[in-house]
């Protein structure tokens, strides 16, 4: 992950510098990479609430989410860590659902073969 961070900036830096959106000789602007966990939620979530720093982390993650949205969206009022977490139980259901509908929908696209060897 770390080499591929340091692609995903170098792809960036380049892509800057070639469209001309920086000069390089007044530097290129600072990049913080931040990688987001993007496994099965359910893991991620049982790991937060059995961990003994589960306040802190709730804290740290609620108030760089609403910095984030208040940059874009000035005034707007964002739930804290509690409030945010209640729909997930709702999110992965509705996860679930949409996989096993995909997945049927899939298998009524697929015709059987008309050679009776398969």
């Amino acid at each position: 992950m770390p080499a591929r961070m340091l692609q995903y900036v170098a792809a960036l830096y380049d892509h800057l510098l070639r469209s001309k959106a920086v000069n390089a000789a007044e530097g290129l602007p600072p990049v913080l990479p931040i990688v987001l966990y993007n496994g099965d939620i359910r893991n991620l979530a049982d790991a937060i609430a059995h961990s003994p720093f589960k306040q802190r982390i709730d804290r740290v993650v609620t108030r760089w989410i609403k910095h984030r949205l208040q940059r874009k969206m000035p005034g707007l009022a964002v739930p804290d860590a509690e409030e945010l977490t209640k729909g997930m139980e709702m999110l992965e259901t509705n996860i679930d659902r949409r996989k096993a509908q995909t997945i049927a929908n899939g298998m009524q696209q697929v015709k059987p073969c008309c050679c009776n060897d398969c």
